[in-house]
């Protein structure tokens, strides 16, 4: 009976020693969980900085592109607007030296 109960703590304390090595065992494998998942974070937060960087890049190039066509744009619109009140300058002149001459007569 005593060889009995022997055997069964022995046994017992085997048991008690697997649990132990495989909560330890969970503890490992859970810590190396959290550092792939934090490797594969950062590694995602790169990828994305570069991803943003040319998508900026990207725009930017775009926003010049629309600048210079606006501010071509611009530039031919005044030149236009130039030539209008050089005309219109040019009609007043006209009319004050027609007037003037007009009352010469």
């Amino acid at each position: 009976m005593t060889a009995k109960i022997q055997d069964l703590i022995e046994e017992e304390r085997r048991a008690e020693r697997k649990i132990q090595q495989a909560e330890l065992q969970a503890i490992q494998l859970k810590k190396e969980a959290e550092e792939m998942a934090y490797s594969i974070m950062q590694e995602n937060d790169a990828h994305m900085e570069e991803f943003l960087e040319h998508e900026t890049a990207s725009m930017n190039k775009e926003f010049q592109k629309k600048k210079k066509a606006l501010e071509r744009e611009n530039e031919e619109k005044v030149a236009k607007l130039m030539e209008q009140a050089d005309k219109k300058r040019l009609r007043v002149v006209r009319i004050v030296v027609e007037t003037i001459l007009g009352e010469g007569k």
